[in-house]
């Protein structure tokens, strides 16, 4: 009960501050920026992805997936932080080539490079990220997101999304991390709320955690 009041009260706050504060929408096709927050009977979660050319109709741009998870019993060996920043370069249509970093709470500073595919119209966006580390054991990555978002009427939308993560470890030859995540909810202009669901899997063993619970999602264009 505490979570859910806790999930209203932020909901309601952050449509508060956002209708005081709003801006005109800009005449860029730059991506708006989703940031969630996911209040579950385990865990708050709170997402953010950041997606931009340098220059409009550029080669060269900027890709940022920051991932903050807190464990309401406030346990240190539960909190997570991820956030992964890479420069993208468009070697052919809906593909680039990604060079970066990665930084989490659990192996520090990261070297990566990969590709990224990504495929958006006004019902289906996919995104497709490979990537492999540079850093001692060269751990392989791939992150993918479906969102399926077709209208209802002219006001209103279905939002669905389903995002997974992988982590393995070629040195020592075993699953390192994964996750997946569902949504389902509906849309509303710039906002979407509904139903939320992850599972993440853990080491060689994949250790099991689950967290259930409400999300609110919001698009800021910039």
């Amino acid at each position: 009960m505490k979570q859910l009041l806790f999930f209203i009260l932020a909901l309601t706050t952050s449509r508060t501050i956002l209708a005081q504060e709003a801006v005109p929408k800009s005449s860029s096709h730059t991506p708006p920026i989703p940031v969630e927050l996911f209040v579950g009977n385990r865990a708050l979660n709170i997402l953010a992805v950041t997606r931009k050319p340098f220059k409009e109709g550029g080669k060269l741009g900027y890709f940022n997936f920051t991932n903050y998870t807190g464990d309401f019993k406030n346990s240190g060996d539960h909190n997570e932080f991820a956030s992964q920043s890479l420069l993208t370069y468009k070697i052919a249509k809906n593909l680039n080539a990604t060079a970066g970093f990665l930084i989490n709470h659990v192996t520090g500073f990261r070297k990566q490079v990969g590709l990224q595919y990504s495929y958006a119209n006004q019902k289906w966006l996919v995104v497709l990220v490979p990537v492999v580390d540079l850093a001692d054991g060269h751990n392989l990555e791939m992150m993918d997101l479906v969102e399926f978002k077709p209208k209802i009427n002219d006001k209103l939308k279905l939002y669905t999304r389903l995002q997974g993560l992988i982590i393995y470890d070629p040195t020592e030859k075993h699953h390192s991390r994964s996750y997946i995540t569902a949504r389902l909810g509906l849309s509303v202009k710039n906002y979407q709320f509904g139903l939320g669901h992850t599972t993440d899997w853990y080491g060689e063993n994949r250790f099991v955690k689950q967290n259930t619970g409400l999300f609110a999602r919001v698009l800021l264009e910039h």
